[in-house]
């Protein structure tokens, strides 16, 4: 009895190791078979990145085409050329690449200046033919174009020529709040150009040309995108036309220090009162033939109005304050420079022909227009300079000024904060990739 119990146990345990047996061999399988499926995934994810590289590269060479205006066959051309660059040859049997301008899909369906893009391509499998997956399917798709829509831009550059026509030298930090810099030069080079140890927060950076960022110019946060030409926002402004009347009297300055009050008019002389003498200017329209220069310690109130300046132009460089509300300064002459230590606080008009407009200097004026952070820490309204460059320098903890001029520069060790006001809006057209 006791031997056949234990024949009956041998038997049992050979039984169980047959069905262990059968269930590694089952195991193995669905393992081999789910490892061979994720390396054959792994290829296909990275076969799907690549070609969604050249789906979005060929979607912006085609959108670069539109930019410059050439035709939307050419366009086409340019984006297929790029794909073909890639990798993806429309003509080999198991590729297609499609291009449709306007696309034919999405929320630019339909639209000229965009661009789209369709690559589809089969991968063989290589490790999952051994569980009966032979190929995966692959696809791609990209959408690039032109965005026309009025823009809010900072600092903006007027020159289609000059490289290095937005420049950031030195150690400086730039941060814009709710706006960008918008840079009109074509230069391939360097259009837009840092050196040094640069910070540029911004929403966008957008140029026409190339860019070059050296030194320590990593934390330029958005590095700057293509964009085509567009027109200089206040080229319809009209040049303002001197007053003519009342000839007023040049003010003289005697005795113990204190304020002249000065009457709109005509004054044949560069208004300049000497250490702490101040002055009041009444609202309304001036001509002043010699300019005005502010280089004391007085304080110095601008009533609103518009400022002819001739001569000098407008120099501010003393210790005072200094403060206007709705005036404009037409520089027909001179120089614009604010420096020094002064609390220059100049607000723009906020209606009228030169709404928005703080300095206007004469668009064929090449003049650098000089400014430290001091010196437009308060006011607000654009300083405009057509023909000239715009040297901003110094820390300033904010400053609600819109700088529109030829070219740019910010260099030294500067540190200034621009918050965007309601200032003038830039259709200025802009690539990007969309989809």
């Amino acid at each position: 009895m006791i031997g056949l119990k234990n024949k009956l146990k041998r038997v049992k345990r050979r039984n169980e190791s047959g069905q262990t047996l059968i269930m590694f061999a089952l195991g193995l399988a669905v393992l081999l078979g789910m490892a061979a499926l994720t390396i054959d995934v792994g290829l296909a994810y990275v076969a799907r990145r690549d070609m969604q590289n050249a789906a979005d590269a060929a979607a912006l060479a085609g959108a670069d085409v539109i930019l410059e205006g050439q035709s939307l066959a050419l366009a086409a051309s340019a984006a297929r050329d790029l794909a073909l660059q890639n990798g993806y040859d429309n003509a080999a049997a198991d590729v297609t690449v499609t291009i449709s301008i306007p696309p034919t899909s999405g929320p630019h369906s339909g639209d000229n200046d965009f661009v789209e893009v369709l690559i589809e391509h089969p991968i063989d499998a290589v490790m999952a033919r051994a569980v009966g997956k032979t190929s995966f399917e692959i696809s791609a798709r990209a959408v690039a174009g032109i965005d026309r829509t009025p823009k809010p831009y900072s600092i903006i550059t007027l020159s289609n020529t000059a490289c290095q026509s937005m420049q950031f030298n030195g150690q400086v930090n730039l941060t814009i709040t709710d706006a960008g810099t918008l840079t009109n030069g074509e230069c391939t080079v360097d259009a837009f150009s840092t050196t040094g140890t640069i910070n540029v927060n911004t929403v966008a950076n957008h140029v026409v040309g190339g860019w070059n960022m050296t030194g320590n110019s990593g934390d330029v946060a958005l590095p700057p995108s293509r964009a085509g030409h567009f027109d200089d926002p206040l080229a319809g402004v009209p040049v303002p036309a001197p007053t003519s009347a009342p000839v007023q009297t040049c003010p003289t300055y005697g005795g113990k220090p204190g304020t002249i009050t000065l009457q709109p008019g005509v004054y044949n002389c560069t208004i300049d009162p000497p250490g702490q003498w101040g002055l009041q200017f009444e609202p309304g329209d001036y001509y002043i033939t010699g300019g005005i220069v502010i280089n004391g310690g007085g304080d110095v109130t601008f009533g609103a109005g518009l400022y002819f300046l001739q001569g000098e132009g407008l120099i501010i460089t003393g210790n005072g304050e200094v403060t206007g509300d709705g005036v404009t300064f037409y520089i027909d002459e001179g120089e614009v420079t604010l420096t020094g230590t002064s609390d220059t606080q100049l607000t723009a008009p906020t209606s009228g022909t030169y709404e928005g407009i703080v300095i206007f200097q004469n668009r064929t004026l090449a003049t650098t227009v000089n400014m430290s952070g001091d010196a437009i820490a308060g006011g607000w309204g654009a300083v405009y300079a057509a023909g000239a460059q715009i040297n901003l320098a110094g820390n300033a903890g904010s400053t609600l000024h819109q700088f529109i001029s030829d070219t740019f520069l910010m260099n030294g060790n500067s540190t200034i904060t621009i918050d965007y006001f309601d200032g003038f809006l830039v259709a200025a057209p802009v690539m990007s990739l969309v989809e």
